[in-house]
């Protein structure tokens, strides 16, 4: 049937359990007697909105062969009520939620991304105008004859602190956007 009518979804399934499914789906696909229990006929198709192609109604089964099938599958696990179909539904709508999640941890990630290469940017200005701001510095004091190695240094001291504070707060902001937090609360498990 594809993807999301697997019988098995919710875990190995037992191989005593598994047999009946696939012999339901032999019914379904390979009987040709199983067409005469049909709820719906092919006409109905256009004018029916309860049409279902698969639907089988009065077909006689054995009270001894549903017994043998839920004895089989008593410790299994099978979405919803072990029907193909709504277990398909459920499939299409948890994919649906899983994929709307990922696209929403991704617009997170890029937002954070964006935002600090707009730090980035702006801490890279401020680093270039206190730059040239003590190029000018020194230049006026070169011009007076003297030497101020102190500013320099100074300068120096500060441009390198920007520049690890630029760096762990982009690094801090993609482990974030990860969902990988560094400084997550301690558990109570962990202290004891």
């Amino acid at each position: 049937y594809g993807e999301g009518y697997e019988w098995d979804r919710c875990g190995k399934m037992s191989q005593s359990c598994e047999r009946f499914f696939v012999m339901e789906a032999c019914l379904y696909e390979c009987e040709p007697a199983a067409g005469l229990y049909r709820k719906y006929d092919d006409s109905e198709k256009d004018t029916n909105v309860d049409f279902n192609a698969w639907q089988m109604d009065q077909m006689p089964i054995k009270k001894s062969f549903c017994n043998a099938w839920y004895d089989a599958c008593y410790n299994d696990y099978f979405c919803g009520k072990g029907d193909y179909f709504e277990c398909q539904e459920h499939y299409k709508k948890n994919k649906k939620a899983e994929e709307d999640a990922l696209a929403a941890e991704k617009k997170v990630a890029e937002d954070a991304l964006i935002e600090a290469e707009t730090a980035l940017a702006t801490e890279k200005k401020a680093v270039d105008d206190a730059k040239i701001e003590a190029e000018k510095a020194l230049k006026v004091s070169k011009e007076d004859g003297e030497t101020n190695d102190s500013l320099t240094i100074g300068l120096a001291v500060a441009g390198a602190v920007a520049g690890i504070f630029i760096f762990v707060a982009i690094f801090l902001g993609f482990k974030e956007s990860k969902g990988e937090a560094v400084f997550a609360p301690v558990k109570q498990a962990e202290i004891a």
